[in-house]
């Protein structure tokens, strides 16, 4: 494809560099775990783009302190995702405190692909608000709309 060249980072992560456009990880794709409904929506597309790109999959779930047990929320994220990541490198991580400014250096690698699912509404829903947060940081964003919209013919 022109204007298409790989290129590789100092880690040896693989990118793509797209007519000068800033270089986006590809050797993991991330699927934040903004809720059990909306992990169910995008686990799909983030498996198929893991797959595709030979990559491993890490649900990365934000919760804030005295949530509960992280491991209990590691193994629902787990259990949430797991269908549909069959073939796919699958790990989850839980980071306490909200998905903020200050979280995500902690929680993704610079330019990071990152998948989500949320709602889209009229006026900016949570998940909304966090993509647009993971954007400003520079990351990768798939928004996956965790209902069906009706399309008018």
């Amino acid at each position: 494809m022109r204007g298409m060249e790989p290129s590789f980072e100092a880690s040896g992560a693989a990118t793509s560099r797209v007519s000068g456009a800033a270089a986006v990880r590809t050797d993991t794709v991330h699927l934040v775990d903004t809720g059990a409904e909306h992990l169910r929506a995008a686990a799909p597309v983030a498996a198929t783009l893991a797959r595709a790109l030979g990559a491993r999959l890490v649900v990365v779930r934000c919760a804030p302190a005295g949530t509960g047990d992280p491991g209990g929320l590691v193994k629902t994220a787990l259990d949430v995702a797991a269908p549909a990541a069959a073939g796919v490198e699958l790990d989850a991580r839980v980071y306490t405190g909200p998905l903020a400014a200050a979280t995500i250096p902690f929680a993704f690698r610079p330019r990071s692909l990152i998948v989500m699912g949320g709602d889209r509404r009229p006026w900016p829903a949570r998940s909304e608000r966090h993509r647009r947060l993971l954007e400003s940081a520079g990351h990768l964003v798939v928004f996956v709309p965790s209902h069906k919209e009706s399309v008018d013919a």
